[in-house]
């Protein structure tokens, strides 16, 4: 059978055939007919050994990483998607859906055997194939490197995550790959860059409110007839609407019964911000020369109880939330991992910043901002929604969430 080169400029455009296909069946879609590979297009590139297409080792489609085979579902989905680029030499190179970088013989090798990564798109000898029409509507894709070679799946393995590399052309249907068109929303994905999704957190986080405090000036008697100053309903967080309270305790320490408050803080600022996958929620307290920690003397006579404990002040008060991103009611919301207090005591020595700030107040906080993440889910959600909508972004039906590189991707199957 004559193999024929397929660089004609003429018919490059010519009728695309194929058949719409729902998304849950969209993979069983293997009779759809079309007539040639065009520029511009996405497509899921369908090895000829099984139900398999050529992706990214483990769904990973980062720089240097491994280009292999695998399904099309799940978190494989967004890296089994390439845009074809046709070059001027009537070559084509393949960028990837998920990372944007090429398809790439690794180092330029031009011998038999070479690995298949991905590599930034530069549109040079190792990034440009010769396409081949084979058997019916499946290809072979030759490296310019050297066109005697062929794209081929390694030992011809049916097994997720095995590797694609160049080997000398042999008709096997290891080297065979269809390339079936599609629009990528059409296999329910929507990628959002990390700077927008940034934008619509910091939209969000942008009216919260957090106020410390749990000492009253009035002295009472408590229930173990100890003189005291706990005011426990004065701490609070109010995000997108709910208020939630936090629970400060009264922190006693030292001799003669030194009792500590929280008094009188207020957040200053709110930002968000993407750290690898997670997002980052600064917090920034405002900073006076009031004192931050209110020390009193239960046991003192009553002219001595304010002046017979120090008062504090933080230094530098601030505070990391990290939270991971979750599907939630077909859209996205957050989920707390951890509360991190980034400042410190002033003059108060490392025994009194980890006594006071990490047992007592951290704790709190860290607590109060799970339940306010909890309980925000539903509205987190609706607000992502029409943020990605504002972006011309569907969001539905959302399974799954993969951070990748400077992108998140939305899966809903």
């Amino acid at each position: 059978m004559k193999i024929r080169n397929l660089v004609d400029m003429g018919s490059v455009f010519k009728g695309l055939l194929w058949k719409t296909c729902a998304v849950a069946s969209l993979l069983a879609c293997s009779a759809t007919v079309f007539a040639e590979v065009r520029h511009g297009q996405y497509y899921l590139m369908k090895s000829g050994v099984g139900n398999f297409y050529m992706s990214g080792q483990d769904g990973n489609a980062e720089q240097q990483k491994r280009v292999t085979i695998s399904n099309a579902a799940g978190k494989y989905r967004p890296s089994a998607i390439w845009k074809a680029m046709r070059n001027s030499d009537g070559t084509f190179s393949f960028v990837n859906y998920k990372s944007d970088l090429a398809l790439d013989v690794q180092w330029g090798n031009a011998n038999a055997g070479a690995t298949m990564h991905f590599w930034p798109f530069n549109r040079g000898s190792a990034q440009r194939y010769q396409l081949h029409k084979v058997d019916g509507n499946y290809y072979t894709l030759a490296p310019a490197l050297n066109p005697s070679l062929r794209l081929d799946v390694h030992n011809g393995l049916q097994r997720i995550n095995t590797p694609v590399k160049t080997w000398h052309a042999n008709g096997n249907p290891a080297q065979k790959w269809k390339f079936e068109p599609l629009d990528p929303r059409s296999m329910g994905l929507a990628k959002i860059s990390k700077q927008e999704l940034t934008i619509a957190a910091n939209a969000m986080v942008r009216n919260m409110r957090v106020k410390l405090d749990n000492f009253t000036p009035r002295r009472f008697f408590d229930k173990n007839n100890d003189v005291s100053w706990y005011a426990p309903g004065g701490s609070s967080l109010s995000f997108l609407g709910q208020i939630y309270p936090i629970t400060i305790p009264e922190i006693t320490r030292g001799v003669r019964d030194k009792r500590y408050y929280v008094e009188d803080i207020n957040l200053r600022a709110a930002n968000a911000r993407f750290s690898g996958s997670d997002v980052i929620i600064g917090l920034v307290f405002e900073h006076n020369n009031q004192p931050d920690i209110k020390g009193m003397c239960s046991d003192c006579i009553k002219a001595r109880e304010d002046s017979g404990a120090p008062d504090f002040r933080f230094d530098n008060n601030r505070w990391e939330i990290r939270l991971g991103l979750i599907p939630w009611r077909g859209s996205v919301a957050f989920e707390f991992k951890s509360a991190r207090f980034l400042g410190d005591i002033a003059g108060g020595g490392l025994g009194v910043r980890a006594e006071i700030a990490e047992r007592h107040i951290v704790p709190a906080m860290s607590a109060s901002i799970r339940t306010a993440l909890a309980g925000s889910r539903d509205s987190v959600a609706r607000q992502f929604a029409q943020s990605a909508k504002s972006l011309n972004i569907a969001v539905s039906n959302v399974r799954h969430v993969v951070v990748d590189g400077n992108h998140v991707f939305l899966i809903n199957s």
